[in-house]
Formats: C-alpha cells, structure tokens, sequence
C-alpha cells in the first residue's frame, strides 16, 4: 500500500526525488510493545505448584 502510494508521488513529481524512486522502508522482524528484558524458552520456566 505504501510503495503504491510512494510512486504515485513519483510519478507526479519526479524533481523532487534528485537520487531515485523513493522505497519504503523493510519491516522489522518484531515489533515490541513492552520487550521483556529476558526471553526465556518454554524449558526454562518454574512449572507450577499444585
């Protein structure tokens, strides 16, 4: 959507971008709202009491 968007404004105006079409930028592997500070695996978890 934002690549279509981008060189629709290329196309239009093409002086404004002097080096090449403009791209958007990559996608982060992950996205983090609050990052935990230690990601543990499954196995390292204290199972629960009961």
């Amino acid at each position: 959507m934002r690549a279509d968007v981008l060189a629709s404004v290329y196309r239009q105006h093409p002086e404004r971008f002097v080096r090449a079409a403009p791209e958007p930028p990559k996608l982060p592997e992950a996205a983090w709202i609050n990052k935990p500070a230690d990601l543990r695996h499954d196995d390292q978890t204290i199972p629960a009491q009961g």
